[in-house]
């Protein structure tokens, strides 16, 4: 519905921040992340021998999915933010092994996800009282794809998925401060939207 700019009501919008986020936590390369940070705290709480049974930690991973709060943390702002669907006319949009790239600008969380490899979400860190039964849409230029297309190359932990068409362009650019751009960019374009 989304790639096809059919309106989407509020139970529709939530199954889909709530994909967001279960893709987000269910990735390999987090649950290793949460793994680590919780390994030192379940080793002097139950002890060493607890930290290293895959079983066990396995066990603490899944209480995530009874947390709503932790839940509620990740999604409230992605509902309550600007979403836009970002456009390209070459399949340059990749898809890294981390799924999708989570960030804050000025406090505030963003989500870059992509789609397919012509089509981007990206959740602006820009609070609105009432969400858009209908994203923004917006069709990128050249440098806003391969902005976009490189932020995501560098969010890889390891390796991405690609088009077979995909071009892209090298920078030695911090991806934190070309992120910035894209955002300040999208905002511009859609504020009188």
């Amino acid at each position: 519905m989304i790639l096809d700019v059919e309106p989407l009501n509020q139970p529709q919008r939530e199954a889909l921040v709530g994909f967001i986020v279960i893709q987000r936590i269910r990735n390999p390369h987090f649950i290793e992340s949460l793994k680590k940070s919780f390994a030192p705290v379940v080793a002097s709480e139950v002890g060493i021998g607890k930290a290293e049974s895959k079983l066990y930690m396995r066990a603490v991973y899944e209480t995530l999915y009874s947390q709503h709060e932790f839940y509620d943390k990740l999604a409230k702002p992605i509902i309550y933010s600007r979403w836009v669907i970002v456009r390209s006319a070459t399949p340059d949009f990749v898809l890294p092994d981390v799924c999708n790239l989570f960030g804050v600008h000025e406090g505030r969380r963003y989500v870059l996800m992509p789609l397919t490899p012509k089509d981007c979400l990206v959740v602006l860190p820009f609070e609105v009282k009432e969400p858009r039964i209908i994203p923004h849409y917006i069709m990128a230029s050249c440098s806003m794809v391969r902005d976009v297309s490189y932020v995501l190359r560098c969010a890889a932990k390891h390796e991405f998925l690609s088009a077979k068409g995909a071009s892209f362009s090298s920078t030695d650019e911090e991806p934190n401060k070309v992120m910035q751009r894209i955002i300040l960019s999208i905002a511009k374009i859609t504020a009188d939207e």
